[in-house]
């Protein structure tokens, strides 16, 4: 009989509502990585905070559990921690309470947790690309008629594939994260990224990435993870 692993509870969170969320022309003059949260935004990541702080915090706003953060360096998933953070605290308005994020073991700013890459297409609109980029468009266009979606690469930029290969490397920080003996392991990431590392841990096909729809924002997928499967 095998001996009972240990497991580590993994929730995967997508941003709250981003200003580019609500109108997408603020791509045209702020960078992606810039782009920060929507009032509305920012309120349902405080929401959040108080849903999830009672799950994971003792009454002293402690973590029950050795607990780790991991977060995309974009300004709207670092504002949805923040803003968790927030509505952990019970009140709000107290600045120095303990809360999730300032209670965590560590949290690491990981680069390959960020929003898949639009290269050149980055600020265009799916409209205004054949008018602005024709050349650039033609070429994606060829890509995407013959390759498809997932295989087809933005000039410049990333296909989901590339989003893919991402992803595993997140799956080893997962894998170091529990061979530290974090029990808990909150990860803030974006819309393609979620589902290409949801890909990965359910070991779906390129088929299943083609019809998942996008996850809400804020939304939380639970998975565990006992050392050899999630």
């Amino acid at each position: 009989m095998f001996p009972l692993m240990p497991r580590m509870n993994i929730f995967l969170i997508r941003h709250a509502e981003s200003e580019s969320n609500v109108d997408l022309s603020v791509h045209s003059h702020t960078p992606d990585p810039a782009i920060r949260l929507s009032p509305q935004g920012y309120k349902q990541a405080i929401q959040l905070g108080e849903a999830l702080g009672p799950l994971l915090l003792t009454p002293s706003n402690q973590y029950r559990h050795p607990t780790r953060i991991m977060v995309s360096p974009y300004r709207r998933t670092r504002e949805t921690l923040e803003g968790m953070g927030i509505g952990s605290r019970g009140n709000p308005n107290n600045n120095n309470a303990s809360d999730m994020v300032k209670s965590a073991d560590k949290i690491h700013e990981n680069i390959a947790l960020r929003e898949i890459e639009y290269g050149v297409f980055d600020g265009i609109s799916v409209e205004d690309r054949p008018i602005k980029l024709p050349l650039e468009h033609a070429c994606y266009q060829r890509h995407l008629d013959h390759e498809g979606w997932v295989y087809a690469r933005m000039p410049l930029g990333e296909s989901p594939a590339d989003v893919v290969g991402r992803a595993k490397l997140v799956l080893h920080d997962i894998e170091r994260a529990y061979r530290n003996r974090v029990k808990q392991l909150i990860i803030v990431s974006h819309s393609q990224t979620i589902r290409c590392l949801r890909m990965e841990m359910e070991e779906e096909n390129v088929q299943w990435l083609n019809n998942e729809p996008g996850p809400a924002n804020t939304s939380v997928h639970l998975y565990t993870f006992n050392g050899i499967n999630y």
